[in-house]
């Protein structure tokens, strides 16, 4: 018993000693604890411009703290007993540490001031809806745009660049003609946090040119920024009806945005009837990137290739004007290199169709095939052209430039082409009456691949069903229209359709177009009549979503619709 007292006794007396040893120091989570710790941070941070987002104090258990929270969130406390002086120039994104011993740690900071350099309106006199904002900023970042829309309902245009840079040449597109307008510059991190605004004026003139413009339907959303450019005016145009792009430099036609975000126009400088001698890439401030001279003109087509170069619908012969001179015409495909402006590769297609095949008149007999769109299939090396006097669409190998399949009338093809003529079936797989169905394009514009492979293209309808009827139809009519082509039954499907309830007939031009990220088409009825040009949108079950008019009775090629920035 006296044994078990004894040691509860001395547990006691060592209990009381250790609660009289000294208390162990405080510490903060993230502290840095010594002068040789903070320096070591502070230069490591200023290396790799690790910016901080706040510096404030705190007092804990009597002892006085800097309390730094960085632009990544992560927070860290150093004691003002070994730091002097803290100092923060907003304006400049630089802090500065100032110890005792006169030595200086400087800080980059979160900041206030965009630091421009200047702003250009149309800086190279072809764009005059277009800018150029130089901006020197003391950090590295990137930066967003908004060109705020005009008065209730006006549509925002905006984009955030991904260049990481102190220094920014930044383009404005979207300003409204003979208008002061507002841009939002945003400074963003790497990440895409917004660190400050500016907004900024940019005055306009007005733009060159006449065009009425009468939006007719419009349940597009408000959010919506593409434009609708139209070829032949070099002009595009919101949902709201407002011009918010131009081109004022010599150009005939306005062709594809490329993968890089510029336009390919023809010239007309050199120029003979509605063939141009030469054509250029373009930026969207209207800058000419390079240009590029086709030896027997061309007309109708440039399309960019995967690879850069650039498929362009030109002549065998030289071209002399529309004349009936036997020299045969818009019948040849050429390939420019991107890079040495050279013709690379050439297919003739008299050597590969029958330029005897009979066909519709009303047109100079030089011109026999009339070849107005061409694509390129990467998925198995072929091209694809149209010939509108031949009311044909067909493939060709890339390599060799032999034919796959024909989409077009069976009659009048000799014995060697007629195996590759496609048979057109019913969705069960019935033969089509051809003489009794409206089923087969005539005089078509703009043949292009879907996601989904089939083909969709603008039906003009000139002389529909001719080769049933040789005489021209009175209700003549133009569609968009949808093919299914299964090149091993060597057969094709009609699998969709616009029509406009056949109330618009236009002989000549027009374009369709697929928009990926929603699955819309945009069908541009461009031959000038009472109703049109008028370009349409339609949603992904062929609603109208959008319906617009532009200077009726004109003549216009094509219409598509892009975003400003897109492929920058």
């Amino acid at each position: 018993m006296q044994k078990n007292h004894l040691t509860v006794l001395a547990l006691n007396l060592l209990l009381l000693t250790a609660c009289k040893k000294e208390k162990p120091a405080f510490l903060l989570p993230n502290e840095l604890r010594t002068l040789p710790q903070v320096e070591a941070f502070f230069e490591d941070a200023w290396a790799r411009e690790d910016l901080l987002a706040s510096v404030g104090s705190l007092t804990v258990e009597g002892i006085d703290y800097y309390h730094f929270t960085l632009e990544n969130g992560r927070e860290l406390f150093v004691k003002k007993e070994l730091t002097g002086v803290v100092s923060v120039d907003s304006s400049g994104w630089t802090a500065a540490l100032d110890f005792e011993s006169g030595a200086n740690l400087p800080a980059y900071i979160l900041g206030d001031t965009i630091y421009i350099d200047s702003i250009t309106v149309d800086p190279f006199g072809t764009a005059p809806l277009s800018g150029l904002v130089a901006i020197s900023m003391p950090v590295k970042g990137r930066f967003g745009i908004t060109v705020q829309g005009k008065g209730e309902g006006g549509i925002p245009i905006g984009h955030v660049f991904e260049s990481i840079s102190k220094k920014h040449h930044i383009p404005i597109l979207g300003l409204y003609a003979d208008y002061e307008n507002k841009v939002e510059l945003a400074f963003l991190s790497e990440e895409g946090a917004v660190r400050t605004r500016r907004v900024i004026r940019m005055t306009t003139g007005a733009v060159p040119g006449n065009l009425a413009v009468n939006v007719a339907k419009n349940e597009l959303p408000s959010g919506d920024s593409g434009l609708f450019f139209v070829s032949d005016v070099k002009k595009g145009i919101d949902h709201r009806g407002e011009v918010r792009w131009a081109y004022t430099g010599d150009a005939r036609h306005l062709y594809q945005k490329l993968k890089n975000g510029n336009f390919v126009v023809s010239n007309k400088a050199g120029s003979v009837s509605y063939h141009s001698s030469t054509f250029k890439e373009i930026s969207m401030l209207g800058e000419a990137v390079r240009q590029y001279s086709v030896p027997n003109l061309m007309h109708h087509e440039v399309r960019e290739m995967p690879g850069g170069n650039f498929l362009v619908a030109s002549n065998t012969y030289p071209y002399n004007n529309n004349s009936w001179d036997g020299n045969l015409e818009e019948d040849l495909i050429i390939e420019i290199d991107r890079q040495s402006g050279e013709v690379v590769k050439s297919w003739d297609l008299n050597l590969i169709l029958d330029n005897q095949r009979p066909r519709a008149g009303g047109s100079n007999s030089d011109d026999w095939l009339h070849l107005n769109a061409i694509y390129y299939d990467e998925e198995d090396n072929t091209i694809v052209f149209s010939g509108r006097h031949q009311s044909v669409v067909a493939k060709i190998g890339y390599e060799e430039g032999d034919i796959r399949w024909i989409l077009a009338h069976p009659a009048g093809w000799n014995e060697s082409l007629l195996p590759y003529v496609l048979t057109p079936v019913n969705a069960r797989g019935m033969d089509i009456d051809l003489a009794t169905e409206d089923f087969l394009p005539y005089f078509q514009h703009y043949p292009l691949k879907l996601p989904n492979g089939n083909i969709l293209l603008f039906d003009n309808g000139n002389f529909r069903n001719y080769y049933e009827d040789p005489s021209v139809p009175e209700d003549s009519y133009t569609r968009a229209v949808e093919y299914k082509i299964d090149p091993v039954r060597m057969e094709v499907e009609k699998v969709w359709e616009f029509d406009y309830d056949k109330a618009i007939f236009n002989e000549a031009t027009g374009s369709v177009q697929y928009l990926e990220e929603n699955a819309h088409r945009v069908i541009g009825f461009m031959n000038g009549t009472a109703n049109t040009p008028k370009v349409i949108e339609l949603d992904e079950a062929g609603n109208i979503l959008f319906e617009l008019n532009v200077n009726r009775w004109s003549d216009y090629y094509r219409c598509e619709k892009y975003g400003l920035y897109e492929g920058m």
